[in-house]
């Protein structure tokens, strides 16, 4: 094969790599977009929620939580493609929370990108899978719950902190979910609340909600930030092999030319044009 035909081929190859990676970048975008306007209505329903959980706690207080056996989930991305997304939820565990090494049970970590980065780091975590697009963030969230429970159950716990990304620049927030946190007020300017259950029944009952309300938000949150993410990445991507199509292009160009004129030459040297008369 000549030097030409390979230049050729491997142009052939990055075009349809740059097609691939300009599909990928599209379908990030959308999902942006989609994400992005759930986060709005989910962050009003969480703040009336903690509210809720603020009001029936004036009245009804709650006995403090011991803090030794804290579970911590770290919510990391199912898909690759999104640049330091998961290493950043790595760097940022063990600069925070050391003592993690010892105690790997207490955490559990969602997503097969960050679960591959934990494997070699924290053995004896748990691993969940993570959501691929919003509409599968609440499949897999009725998972995660359930692991939740098990573990609180197991580690005899009762608090919950969550790990997550919380925006493009990085950023990333550890957040208390269980229990909730409460705002301090005074019971003067309310009206105690009137309940059909009895608290002990009916607060069992708002966990459940304000849990799965509370890490859809953040599942969502961490999402957006995660294609965001991968937007930037392909997006260097995408100029990185725009360049080297580019220089491609060019020397397939000058190689075409050479092959021509090498054509060109063995033409007249065949036709005999340069033979002497006689």
């Amino acid at each position: 094969m000549s030097r030409y035909r390979k230049v050729e081929l491997h142009l052939r190859q990055l075009e349809e790599l740059q097609s691939i990676i300009t599909s990928m970048k599209t379908l990030s975008q959308l999902e942006l977009h989609k994400l992005s306007g759930y986060t709005e209505s989910q962050g009003g329903m969480t703040e009336i929620l903690e509210q809720m959980a603020s009001d029936f706690h004036i009245f009804f207080p709650r006995p403090a939580v011991e803090t030794d056996n804290e579970l911590l989930l770290i919510i990391g991305s199912e898909r690759g493609f999104c640049g330091g997304f998961n290493e950043l939820l790595v760097r940022h565990l063990f600069e925070v929370l050391p003592a993690c090494a010892e105690q790997p049970e207490r955490v559990l970590a969602v997503g097969h990108k960050l679960c591959w980065r934990l494997d070699e780091k924290l053995p004896g975590y748990k691993g969940l899978a993570g959501a691929c697009a919003s509409e599968e963030i609440q499949p897999i969230l009725s998972q995660v719950v359930g692991a939740i429970r098990e573990q609180l159950i197991l580690q005899d716990s009762a608090s919950l902190w969550v790990l997550y990304h919380s925006d493009e620049r990085g950023n990333m927030v550890s957040r208390r979910v269980l229990p909730p946190e409460y705002v301090a007020l005074s019971k003067e300017w309310y009206v105690p609340p009137k309940l059909y259950l009895e608290p002990e029944l009916f607060f069992s009952d708002f966990l459940h909600h304000y849990l799965l309300l509370g890490l859809t938000r953040l599942f969502t949150v961490s999402l957006l930030a995660e294609n965001r993410h991968r937007v930037q990445h392909l997006s260097g991507a995408m100029h990185r092999l725009d360049e080297r199509l580019t220089v491609l292009t060019s020397k397939a160009r000058s190689l075409r030319q050479e092959e021509i004129t090498e054509e060109i030459e063995m033409i007249l040297l065949g036709s005999g044009a340069f033979d002497a008369p006689g």
